[in-house]
């Protein structure tokens, strides 16, 4: 499953934790924050941690 930016609905390529593509995140958070940002929560989802942030795991979350 692919998966796409919350911004602007670019599909993301990489197995990353955040729904967010670099151009938007770059462009919402700078590039040294955004790139903190991605190192974090891919930590956190190496650890099992990170699914409670993903747009999926929110969205079924809501269906509830």
């Amino acid at each position: 499953m692919s998966k796409k930016c919350v911004y602007c609905n670019s599909e993301i390529h990489d197995e990353r934790a955040i729904d967010c593509c670099d151009r938007c995140g770059y462009g919402v958070w700078g590039e040294k924050m955004f790139s903190a940002i991605k190192k974090n929560m891919n930590d956190a989802k190496d650890r099992g941690e990170g699914e409670l942030f993903s747009s999926t795991s929110v969205s079924s979350l809501l269906k509830r």
